[in-house]
């Protein structure tokens, strides 16, 4: 199948040093949720559970922020996304793969959370996902098919906050 012709959601990957977090966009594009956080375990289990969840989800792109500085140069963590996306455009060679820059999403993540009236315990445990989903919906609003959604129906949507997959704890 074709780029052209692949047609499916778009998992957006919030890459970190010890956890991994995704959100999902609907067929279209429209909205978006949060799906899980990963626990880092090796890279290749790491690589794994993507191509896990490419295929459970019918991903059609990939979304990965690129963590720059405030001043906008690279420092080591966007040099360690770098050889993660390096690896997945290996992986995923006919998949389109972008790259957005995710400063302050965290930030934001956190704020949502809060506003959301999550408690910290699993605002901490779902930081990532979140974070994961400011990457896609600025990754949807940028390409124009983001449809806004009120904050009460994606806090129905927040994900399971056990740990999906079966990473190592380190």
């Amino acid at each position: 199948m074709s780029v052209e012709e692949r047609r499916g959601r778009i998992l957006a990957i919030d890459f970190g040093t010890k956890r991994i977090g995704f959100a999902l966009s609907d067929e279209l594009g429209w909205s978006a949720a949060p799906l899980s956080v990963w626990r880092r375990a090796t890279f290749e289990e790491d690589l794994e559970h993507v191509r896990a969840l490419v295929s459970e989800h019918d991903v059609a792109e990939l979304v990965v922020g690129l963590p720059y500085r405030m001043d906008g140069s690279e420092g080591t963590s966007a040099a360690r996304a770098q050889v993660f996306i390096e690896a997945l455009r290996g992986a995923f060679a006919d998949w389109p793969l972008h790259t957005p820059d995710e400063t302050l999403t965290t930030f934001e993540a956190e704020e949502r959370m809060r506003q959301l009236g999550l408690k910290p315990a699993e605002a901490k445990a779902q930081v990532d996902a979140f974070a994961a989903l400011v990457i896609l919906e600025e990754f949807l609003r940028a390409r124009g098919t983001w449809v806004e959604v009120e904050p009460s129906a994606a806090a129905d949507r927040a994900p399971d906050s056990r740990r999906s997959g079966r990473g190592r704890r380190r």
